[in-house]
């Protein structure tokens, strides 16, 4: 994954007080923000939705009673206690009754359309019950999950292992019976080569340190004494050290897309003033050892160096010894080289709109991963519940006004870094098309939470009010604007001005695993996959069949 996302940082512990989440579309929501930290908008967040059903909202349903009653108890007397008892049941009913055939609730979000729900409430309760209501459709997904992991292995471009998973993703599709599935090329796609590489520490003494070179990075054998930053700021300070030495960014994990900048320019910057390599703290928000890859990249008129991953508790090792006044050696050895470009596939299939089929929703992950680990969660559980999702929509034969196309996009891991984006090739091969939205599920596919959206106004307007309407089941009525969006459906915002979401789900370990050799398909849970495939089900169907479309692409 190389995308952006803020929302993944992790905020300040909080001591759980109740507090107002006052982001668009969940005004009126109170949300209890507990001292264990996630990834997602910081905390772990249980939601407290009046009127929305909810295995977390029926149990804090209770113990709101409980502080409710305790205090009117002091205030009024026992019979106070009696009338807020019926009052709390009365309400509890409500929630656990939700039948979207009958009239709406009152109250149940800031954002409820009544017309939605009139039009789509039974086909959303539909899809959701289909998907969740045993554990059959969710082992599904994982079984194959497991089976695009376990057979073709590492996905890497430029690798025969992706061409022949993409192939399998077409072939199975195809059984699944989903309509004109095919495969388009992407041409010029990296064509970067691992090979041996390994750090030691030298001085104060023999260590060897857990490491991954980096996507892109050049050959080195460098041996020297090393000096570590925290920040750019650091770098610069102490610019006049930095020449002949190695320099280690010992930078802590905030956000991604504040971390993942001094991957991306590291080695550039350490070079332009004279280092022979450099080293990098993992990207990753917890450890137990393993290194994180990802893209690097390097700039004309720079000194290419080369550049590695090390573990975080190998950082912290070094940085502590520094701190005691000790000199650190080390010696970085890397063989990668880059290739001849080559050429890999986006791989697709659809359900064609009823009435106007040149219109798409088009919803996917990528096939392509790095080279170590499986895949699983970056992103192969992503194409899987967008797969799943639009499959699920053809096994109960709705047929919406527009064409739903999902897509298996290529070589996102190193994309405009370093070759060519495959969501690229597809946003001008499909130009004469008009997406009217175009989803992104590469967040991790655990708990559903809503989305991230990127676009204009008033199409963003329509979204909080359908997700507020169909998929307060699921708890994944969120819709957070202004937060960046996904590496392949930016290309559809960029040329069409096509309205962009990302599947928001609760991503506390996402970078736990992400880019390491941890990411396999253990880490995935079925009615979590099984969870989100009816989130994406939900809302790709509903905006293919709106009467009118969400968006007309310029």
């Amino acid at each position: 994954m190389s995308v952006e996302l803020s929302n993944r940082g992790e905020g300040p512990a909080s001591n759980g007080e109740l507090h107002d989440d006052v982001s668009e579309g969940n005004l009126d929501t109170k949300r209890l923000l507990t001292p264990r930290r996630r990834q997602t908008g910081g905390y772990e967040e249980i939601a407290m939705d009046i009127g929305r059903p909810s295995p977390d909202g029926t149990a804090l349903l209770l113990e709101s009673m409980s502080h409710e009653i305790m205090r009117l108890r002091v205030a009024t007397g026992g019979l106070a206690i009696f009338a807020v008892l019926a009052t709390f049941v009365a309400i509890g009913l409500a929630i656990t009754r939700w039948d979207a055939s009958a009239p709406p609730p009152v109250g149940r979000s800031p954002c409820f359309d009544n017309s939605i729900y009139q039009d789509y409430g039974p086909i959303a309760k539909q899809i959701i019950s289909v998907a969740t209501s045993g554990p059959s459709f969710g082992d599904e997904i994982h079984k194959r999950l497991e089976k695009l992991c376990f057979t073709f292995g590492p996905r890497f471009s430029g690798t025969d292992a992706l061409n022949s998973a993409i192939d399998w993703v077409a072939e199975e599709m195809t059984l699944d019976g989903l309509e004109k599935v095919h495969k388009e090329a992407v041409a010029n796609i990296s064509n970067w080569k691992r090979n041996e590489e390994w750090v030691y520490m030298l001085q104060p003494r023999l260590l060897e340190l857990p490491m991954l070179g980096l996507g892109g990075s050049v050959a080195g054998n460098v041996q020297g004494q090393l000096i570590a930053v925290a920040d750019w700021d650091e770098l610069h300070l102490r610019a006049d050290e930095v020449a002949g030495k190695i320099v280690l960014f010992n930078v802590p994990f905030t956000t991604y897309s504040e971390t993942v900048q001094y991957r991306y320019r590291g080695a550039i910057e350490a070079g332009r003033l004279g280092a022979i390599g450099a080293l990098l703290r993992s990207v990753s928000s917890f450890s137990m050892g393993n290194p994180h890859t990802g893209a690097t990249r390097y700039e004309e008129g720079t000194q290419p160096i080369p550049f590695a991953a090390i573990a975080v508790e190998a950082a912290d090792l070094i940085q502590g010894l520094l701190g005691t006044g000790q000199a650190v050696e080390v010696h970085l050895q890397m063989t990668a080289q880059t290739e001849a470009p080559a050429q890999a596939f986006n791989v697709m299939g659809q359900v064609t709109g009823g009435m106007t089929p040149d219109e798409v929703v088009v919803l996917g992950g990528h096939i392509d991963s790095w080279d170590v680990g499986l895949g699983a969660m970056d992103d192969g559980a992503g194409l899987l519940v967008c797969w799943h999702a639009v499959r699920l929509i053809h096994t109960l034969g709705l047929r919406p006004r527009r064409t739903i196309r999902v897509v298996g996009w290529a070589n996102e891991e190193q994309g405009r870094v370093n070759g060519v984006l495959g969501a690229d090739v597809y946003a001008a091969k499909h130009r004469d098309e008009r997406h009217v939205l175009a989803i992104e599920s590469d967040s991790g596919a655990f708990n559903p939470l809503g989305f991230t959206y990127l676009g204009p106004d008033s199409a963003l307007r329509t979204m909080q009010a359908l997700s507020g309407t169909l998929l307060g089941a699921l708890n994944a009525t969120q819709v957070v604007n202004g937060t960046g969006t996904g590496a392949d459906v930016l290309p559809m915002y960029e040329t069409q001005g096509t309205p962009a979401l990302e599947l928001l789900t609760d991503a506390t370990r996402y970078f736990w695993y992400h880019h390491s050799v941890a990411d396999t398909p253990d880490k995935m849970d079925p009615d979590e996959l099984a969870r989100c495939a009816a989130t994406l089900a939900v809302i790709a169907y509903t905006v293919a069949d709106l009467e009118q479309p969400l968006y007309i692409p310029r």
